[in-house]
């Protein structure tokens, strides 16, 4: 993080610019995890007015290097003080969309975070989902699921959002978010959730120098019918609303 020096004026502001501050409302939806979140208009409506009370702004604009694209979020103080950071991800392909999508996307969590507030759903604090419990003893029995339909019963924990978020990110920053993105596919297709330990156990591969490894569930599964999106397209999703403003 770049700053500048001293701090004796930004510092205070900002400790005063975020105390009492509440979340923002989670006016979006990401319909591939059915998630709530806050889109970067209402964001930036909860955190100007409150910022600006006690001096302070928020600057955000695009950086690309070597084929990475990204955010610089600077907090600059009417005093002239200021400090700033970036954060940059590789781009894939050179997709203008795919490009506005990132930097939305990195806009909201930024500010997010140097105002200390929340933008979307805690899904890390909620019990992980498992599978339909089995039927007691006294209840009649049923007919066996056909094979091809999703795996009921087996006890394995699905993965959480997070992980699920982490996982193509670190695939896309790799260059091999395509192969992350058939083998998430053909893993959920297979077994009807994202086991939590699949997950977890590529994102260690991955994190290692690996590559992720389903076996061979992308040679026998069909595609997702719900077209499950890559991290561009997921991140867009988020942001449908908000990718067409001019960066």
């Amino acid at each position: 993080m770049q700053s500048s020096d001293p701090l004796d004026k930004l510092a205070p502001a900002l400790v005063a610019g975020q105390a009492g501050r509440t979340d923002p409302p989670l006016d979006g939806v990401n319909p591939h995890f059915k998630s709530k979140f806050t889109t970067l208009a209402a964001m930036i409506d909860h955190v100007r007015p409150v910022f600006a009370k006690h001096g302070l702004a928020v600057i955000q604009h695009p950086v690309s290097d070597a084929g990475e694209v990204g955010v610089e979020t600077m907090v600059v103080h009417e005093s002239g003080q200021a400090l700033a950071e970036r954060f940059t991800i590789p781009l894939d392909k050179h997709d203008p969309q795919a490009a506005g999508s990132i930097i939305t996307y990195f806009r909201r969590y930024a500010l997010a975070a140097v105002a200390g507030i929340q933008g979307d759903e805690d899904t890390d604090a909620e019990p992980n989902r498992t599978a339909a419990p089995q039927a007691s003893p006294s209840a009649p029995s049923r007919p066996s699921q056909p094979a091809s339909g999703p795996a009921q019963g087996s006890g394995a924990k699905e993965a959480s959002e997070k992980q699920v978020k982490m996982l193509f990110a670190l695939g896309h920053k790799l260059g091999i978010a395509v192969q992350v993105q058939e083998s998430v596919h053909a893993i959920k297709a297979k077994h009807g959730i994202i086991p939590m330990a699949w997950v977890s156990k590529q994102i260690d591969r991955l994190q290692e120098g690996g590559t992720v490894d389903d076996g061979d569930a992308r040679k026998t599964a069909a595609k997702e019918p719900d077209g499950s999106e890559s991290f561009e397209e997921w991140a867009n999703a988020q942001d449908d609303d908000e990718t067409d403003i001019p960066f």
